[in-house]
């Protein structure tokens, strides 16, 4: 027995899976109708899935008939639009989402290589997402990877000090030490904003512990042994305030002044 036509019609049928979808939504098939035929049902549900995509009513009616287009001379077979059609659900923007199957419909070649483009070609239709701010550590054996994540502005001077900062004797920081370690950012315009009274200061210079500890302008509060013992830069401000009088005005007072040397 010669099945020659028959076999014939049914890859002719396979290689063109816009004109079964088109079939399928103009005489409004179902899924029982479809299986009856002999349709698998998974596949009977994919062809399904593509007539309502592509030949019902939707919002981009550009991009569909385009889509139908250059799926048609591509000659892509119902297995290769299922693939196109089951990638783009991933991309929440609507536009986006038909962007990319109109790309992949107008790509020529069998389902692996439609697969393959699709791969390539999906985070340009996704929008990039910001990391959560955080810390994140990974370990592998006797390494630790720990990652930083914030704000640009915030972070900038621990990049800044990591890049091109230096230790005492002018090398280049050590990454690890100055982490668990002494460390100061580099920082070309932020400078420390002490605010104390009198008393404190005298209490930290004799070696003795203030009562409130150290107010910094940025609202942090330091111990008074721990304010001597940083690494103050050239350019620092201590707002001395005289009980009864408040403070006498701000003075700028250099951190590696004589002064403040013999106190840190």
């Amino acid at each position: 027995m010669d099945y020659s036509n028959e076999i014939s019609n049914y890859f002719m049928f396979r290689r063109n899976g816009i004109k079964l979808a088109e079939w399928v939504a103009r005489s409004n098939k179902t899924l029982g109708e479809l299986v009856q035929l002999g349709m698998p049902e998974d596949y009977a549900m994919d062809v399904l899935d593509l007539a309502e995509l592509l030949f019902r009513p939707v919002v981009h009616t550009r991009y569909q008939k385009r889509c139908r287009k250059y799926a048609a001379n591509n000659e892509h077979c119902v297995e290769t639009l299922a693939l196109i059609f089951r990638a783009s659900r991933s991309i929440k923007d609507p536009t986006q989402r038909w962007k990319f199957r109109e790309a992949l419909c107008n790509t020529a070649g069998d389902t692996d290589v439609v697969r393959r483009t699709a791969r390539r070609i999906k985070k340009a239709y996704q929008p990039t997402q910001s990391p959560q701010d955080g810390v994140r550590v990974r370990r592998s054996g006797a390494k630790t990877t720990v990652t930083f994540t914030g704000d640009s502005s915030a972070l900038e001077d621990v990049v800044n000090t990591l890049r091109s900062g230096t230790n005492k004797t002018g090398d280049p920081l050590d990454p690890i030490l100055w982490l668990c370690g002494k460390r100061q950012d580099h920082s070309a315009e932020d400078r420390a904003h002490a605010v104390m009274p009198m008393s404190d200061l005298q209490a930290i210079m004799k070696g003795s512990a203030c009562s409130t500890g150290v107010r910094l302008a940025d609202g942090s509060v330091v111990h008074g042994s721990d304010f001597a013992d940083r690494e103050l830069i050239s350019l620092g401000r201590i707002t001395l305030v005289a009980e009864g009088y408040g403070p006498p005005g701000h003075t700028t007072v250099p951190a590696d002044s004589p002064g403040m040397q013999k106190a840190a």
